[in-house]
């Protein structure tokens, strides 16, 4: 990909408080990782975040943090585990973006394998095409010039993930801790 088309791309930045769609360095939707199911009634992002307190056991803000394929015992219908929320929230923030033909993520550190698995598996699935992936904390980082060791952190709504980077020539992920119980919530 040219610099001029990755200028224009789309890009998702995932983590579990909220998907980020961007065109080029535009920011055009932001939308909370919460989905809340009320019977045949789905709502998806800020309306779902809107209702969470009046709907708390049918409102799930983990499926990104916990992104897998366990069932989930409360919700049945078409959801049957993380993978089905994390897919919804997907679909929904594609449509809000103008469906994109193709989507480059930025993804959180603290993915393990498994979970970037299901991911592509899950954008598989959907009507648009990835692109690739990018570890959200080089991404942030590649603009950084001056050689040295960084840290970056970022703070989720249910975890904090702090990224160890090396630069020289290139940004390097030394290595990543998550941090449990110290975030947004």
């Amino acid at each position: 990909m040219t610099v001029r088309a990755a200028m224009n791309a789309y890009s998702v930045e995932l983590n579990d408080t909220e998907l980020r769609v961007a065109h080029g360095s535009e920011i055009v939707v932001r939308s909370p990782a919460y989905i809340t199911v009320d019977n045949d009634t789905v709502r998806i992002g800020e309306q779902a975040r809107r209702q969470a307190h009046l709907h708390p056991q049918k409102t799930h803000n983990r499926f990104w943090s916990n992104l897998n394929q366990n069932d989930l015992q409360t919700i049945g219908g078409q959801f049957r585990h993380h993978a089905d929320l994390a897919y919804a929230h997907l679909v929904e923030v594609y449509q809000q973006a103008g469906k994109p033909d193709e989507i480059f993520f930025s993804i959180p550190g603290s993915f393990s394998d498994e979970q970037l698995s299901l991911l592509l598996g899950i954008v598989d699935a959907c009507p648009f095409s990835a692109l690739g992936l990018v570890d959200s904390a080089v991404a942030a980082a590649s603009g950084i010039t001056r050689p040295g060791n960084y840290q970056h952190l970022d703070i989720e709504l249910h975890r904090s993930v702090v990224t160890r980077l090396g630069i020289n020539d290139e940004v390097v992920r030394q290595g990543v801790e998550v941090i449990d119980n110290t975030s947004l919530c």
